[in-house]
């Protein structure tokens, strides 16, 4: 990976199924119909792993022979020798090939003259090879995942420099079967049918969609269904794997508020979503994607239909979506007829193909009668003589989901017993894929080839008579888990202090959520909340409810049910470990994420990617990285910040161990202890209840129920906008001396600004805060100095290379206040010298123990640096020139000791390594050699006199092999390091350390070696292999 682009992923298809239910995403590409289309070209499995871009494609260099194709949005696309890349047709790369896919091609661009079909549009293409990229796999899928840093290579997009192996090719016996003239799969050069290749180009998407789950008249309006279906909403640019947020008209709804799942009517009880959902998060409308969460509480009245959704991924900020009502027959033969042509063109059978375009297309819904289906597909009610112990509903939850729900809208412990009953007895029924508990609801995905959704709700309808017997008996396991509680910490204080500042400083829930928890439910002071918190046992009803194992969890104790609403809109960032109460229920987030909950306090980590913490301590397999169970019940006890972080520290390291206790739960207990203390509940009840709606007159008073915040701050007209000065025109040409352009880096839009033209600010100063998709990210100053040219306003949208202001900085100043990447920034804006870069990265180093086994002089280096600038003026090539770079201490450097770490093997070397005397031609100066450490040896009869170095990514830990050099571009003392890795250890250190390590040779033997002089060596330190580490 030359170049990765803006956020290029490995997916494959499905994606990381089966795990929606403890709230883990499926990913998978955006469009599968291009991606399955891409594989298929090539003659992959459909569940090989390609590469998905979005806006802008990465350059590759292949360093084999390869057979790909690309698929989805036109991007620019050519080869190193200028010619010109098609589209859906498979075609060879030699070996030392460059492939280079830039931008998008515009509309406009892409109308006339099209031989490729499909015209311009899109924002997302695919990149398959055959064989398929060959990356490992988390959960069952090489899916990227990069809001839960798992998947692909490592957890996120690509990165440059990124080495993306290709898997074995399986299908080579098909090769010579083709040299004899036999075609088994599609042929290179040749172009997929046009009929297959869907259409990108216009400003208005038709999206096929299904009613349900909740398009019915117990929640909206019916000028609202109604508008749903006519409207075309606008696609808002902070839209992304996440969720595709839609700009339209408020809803209107048929109730005053959510009862006691909220305040806002469009809260609900937490259920499990389908992917595709639109969803309505407080008044704004949301199509839920691919990585979006599994559990939650809000109202989606509709479902896009599963082979509609590539159109909303494809859909670019401005363009509009149109939904278009289809009902499931219509749904399902799209999706069967979108997989057998994938098969048929992977087998290239064109009379099978020739045969579905007669009956579909990509774009079948835009010609498909609008249906008018209602969104609950069947219901059962003893009040009307049904056979069922509790009313239960089906709804319908796009075209492989069903949604059923138990009982009235209204928490009740029966209700979820009642969906562990049904979910006990569907496991093993085959046409089920997936069973999702929520609160009173179970989500079940089931296979659409081996039953029809009518004889699946008439399966259920037969359960509810009689087979699944009554809840009153009914016990479960239920561990009591024991967690530390930081109450109010400084950690969700403060991220209360962003919301505050950069989206709504009038929420009623503002300036302090324990407070607002505090009014709304009647309590006379903030520490009878933490009291309630503290005595309470909160029951798990559901998991993901954030993400990762994240509990919607509610107190058994009726007592301790401490009610709320949700941020309208949600918070960009709620910190991992946090707690919160959302309705009734407590939430536990298991990353850095979103939210919507009330914050009350901080905890433990509940999820643990790679099982780096033992079954013994945490009460879960390595293989399981979720932490808690259905049913499980969490008890907190208080601990303050300072202790809080050393807990956290001790269970990452394997020193701290969960208090947990295996327990049965009966639900006839449950009832009994209810009854026994019913006169308190009642007290505790009315009082929560006279708060809770005095709270909601409140709200009225100040017309938050029909608020639509998030919507008008996606416009940007909430709160006070920050005017822009100056020509922004001209804001890239003729800047002042010393000024140091901040760039956006991201598409998104402006959530707020921090500054005002003429602020003098220091390093490190939040400037802006951006927001895409729910996720924020403040943009600081990089250096001291004066803030000019601000370019943008709250609520304003922004690409990556948007320019938000610029920073004027004494030159002297600037380049002592900097970070030595930000200087070597400074130093091609022409404000720092490559002296003064080389300077303080030598300075650092100095200051960093047990790194350096020795330094260069800085004399020495300036001198080079002087050398080399006069070989610059002389037209020599140096484009490494005044980067600073160091060596692993067993690397020759002419001059200095190598292996003087290693006694035995120390000596001064007579010439440097090749790779040495190559940087340094181009311009690089080298400020030392780092430390070997015993991991690196290669040799256990070799002892070094070295200590372990602690790793600065993750205190506490050490950084594996070739440490020493990790930590120093870790430290960013250096640009790269240069290490040897013998046994493949010093994979490791980079990995560690949070930075990129780059195998950039294969191995040598000692009498050719390009590294080393040295006689002598034996074992495994005969064969080794370059790597570069780099920032």
């Amino acid at each position: 990976v030359v170049k990765p682009g803006l956020q290029s992923s490995l997916q494959d298809y499905p994606g990381r199924v089966g795990y929606w239910d403890i709230g883990v995403s499926p990913s998978g590409p955006m469009d599968a119909y291009a991606m399955g289309m891409a594989n298929a070209l090539v003659g992959n499995s459909l569940g090989a792993c390609a590469l998905e871009m979005t806006m802008t494609g990465p350059t590759l260099v292949f360093h084999s022979d390869a057979v790909v194709a690309l698929t989805g949005g036109r991007f620019y696309a050519e080869l190193d020798d200028g010619k010109h890349v098609p589209y859906w047709t498979p075609f060879k790369l030699e070996a030392g090939s460059t492939l280079t896919i830039g931008q998008l091609v515009s509309n406009a661009l892409g109308q006339e003259g099209d031989t490729e079909g499909g015209g311009a549009g899109g924002k997302i293409a695919y990149l398959a090879v055959r064989g398929g990229f060959d990356a490992p796999k988390y959960l069952g899928s090489s899916s990227t995942f990069p809001t839960g840093k798992f998947g692909g290579l490592s957890g996120s997009f690509l990165l440059t420099g990124d080495f993306l192996p290709i898997a074995e090719n399986t299908t080579v016996s098909y090769e010579e079967a083709e040299r004899n003239g036999l075609g088994f799969r599609w042929p290179l050069g040749k172009q997929l049918l046009r009929a297959f290749i869907p259409t990108y180009t216009g400003s208005e998407w038709v999206v096929g969609a299904l009613n349900g789950p909740h398009a019915s008249g117990d929640f909206l309006r019916d000028e609202t269904l109604e508008a749903i279906w006519t409207t075309s909403y606008e696609v808002h640019h902070a839209t992304n794997r996440l969720g595709a947020r839609l700009i339209g008209p408020a809803p209107k709804w048929t109730r005053d508020d959510g009862g006691s799942a909220g305040l806002h009517p469009s809260n609900l009880h937490d259920y499990t979503y389908a992917p595709g959902a639109v969803n309505f998060s407080g008044n704004t409308p949301i199509v839920l994607m691919l990585d979006g969460p599994s559990l939650g509480g809000f109202v989606c009245p509709i479902t896009v239909a599963s082979a509609e959704l590539w159109k909303v991924a494809q859909a670019r900020p401005g363009e509009r979506i149109k939904f278009k009502q289809v009902d499931y027959n219509g749904a399902t033969s799209a999706f069967l007829n979108m997989e057998a042509a994938w098969e048929a063109v992977r087998n290239y059978d064109i009379g099978t193909l020739e045969h579905i375009a007669a009956k579909w297309s990509p774009q079948w819904a835009m010609s498909y009668p609008a249906k008018d289906v209602q969104a609950v597909l069947s219901s059962l009610d003893p009040a009307r003589g049904d056979k069922a112990e509790i009313k239960v509903q089906y709804r319908m939850s796009g075209d492989e989901h069903v949604l059923i729900e138990y009982g009235d809208i209204e928490l009740d412990l029966a209700y979820r017993l009642r969906v562990h009953m049904l979910m006990e007895e569907l496991k093993s029924r085959p046409f089920v894929k997936e069973l999702c508990p929520g609160v009173r609801s179970l989500l079940v995905r089931y296979s659409r080839k081996l039953i029809h959704v009518e004889e699946l709700v008439q399966v259920f309808k037969e359960l509810e008579s009689g087979v699944l017997g009554s809840v009153d008996n009914v016990q479960v396991p239920s561990r009591v888990v024991n967690l530390p509680l930081s109450f109010n910490d400084k950690w969700t204080v403060e991220a209360q202090g962003r919301y505050l500042r950069s989206v709504r400083p009038d929420a009623p829930y503002m300036p302090s959520n324990v407070e607002f928890v505090r009014r709304i439910n009647g309590l006379g002071s903030v520490d009878d909340v933490k009291d309630i918190m503290n005595a309470a046992e909160y029951m798990v009803l559901g998991l993901g409810d954030v993400y990762l194992g994240a509990p919607c969890a509610v107190p058994v104790d009726p007592r301790h049910r401490l009610i709320t609403s949700k941020y309208n809109p949600a918070r960009t960032f709620t910190p991992e470990g946090a707690v919160g109460i959302g309705g009734a229920y407590m939430c536990i987030y298991g990353m850095n994420s979103p939210g919507g909950y009330q914050l009350t306090g901080r905890t433990l980590p509940i999820w643990d990617n790679y099982g780096s913490i033992s079954e013994e301590n945490r009460g879960a397999p390595k293989h399981v990285p979720w932490l808690l169970r259905y049913f499980d019940r969490v008890k907190f006890f208080p601990v303050s910040d300072e202790q809080l972080e050393e807990l956290r520290s001790e269970y990452r390291k394997g020193n701290y161990k969960i208090d947990i206790v295996e327990e049965t739960f009966s639900y006839k207990e449950y009832v009994d202890f209810c009854g026994r203390n019913k006169n308190s509940i009642e007290s505790f009840e009315q009082q929560r209840n006279s708060a809770y709606e005095a709270e909601r007159e409140r709200w009225r008073a100040e017309g938050e129920e029909g608020s639509n915040a998030a919507a008008e701050h996606a416009r940007g007209s909430v709160g006070a906008s920050t005017a822009v000065d100056g020509d922004t025109g001209s804001a890239r040409a003729e800047r002042p001396p010393s000024s140091i352009p901040v760039p956006a880096g991201m598409s998104a839009s402006v959530w707020a600004v921090h500054v005002q033209n003429g602020d003098v600010v220091d390093k490190g100063t939040p400037l802006f805060a951006l927001e895409s998709m729910k996720v924020e990210v403040t943009v600081e100053a990089p250096v001291q100095g004066t803030v000019e040219r601000i370019s943008v306003s709250r609520g304003d949208g922004v690409s990556p290379d948007k320019e938000l202001c610029i920073i004027v900085s004494d030159e002297n100043v600037a380049a002592s206040d900097a970070t030595i990447d930000q200087l070597r920034e400074l130093y091609k804006l022409g404000i720092a010298s490559p002296q003064q870069v080389i300077t303080a990265a030598l300075k650092s180093a100095t200051e960093t123990e047990g790194v350096f086994a020795s330094l260069s002089l800085q004399n020495g280096c300036d001198r080079r640096i002087q050398e080399i600038k006069t070989a610059k003026e002389g037209n020599q090539y140096t484009p490494l020139y005044g980067i600073p770079f160091v060596v692993a201490d067993d690397i020759e450097v002419q001059g200095t000791n190598t292996y003087s770490c290693t006694p035995g093997l120390a000596h001064v070397s007579t010439r440097s390594a090749p790779i040495v005397q190559a940087l340094e031609s181009a311009g690089a100066i080298l400020l030392g050699k780092t430390t070997t450490d015993q991991l690196n040896v290669g040799n256990t009869g070799i002892e070094v006199s070295t200590q372990p170095i602690e790793n600065p990514a993750y205190k506490g830990f050490v950084t594996g092999g070739n440490g020493a050099a990790a930590v120093a571009v870790n430290k960013q003392i250096a640009s790269f390091a240069i290490t040897i890795d013998r046994n493949g250890s010093s994979s490791i250190a980079p990995a560690l350390c949070g930075v990129m390590g780059l195998r950039t040779s294969e191995g040598h033997s000692r009498t050719d070696c390009p590294i080393s002089f040295r006689e002598g060596e034996s074992g495994c330190m005969q064969f080794r292999r370059i790597q570069t580490y780099c920032w």
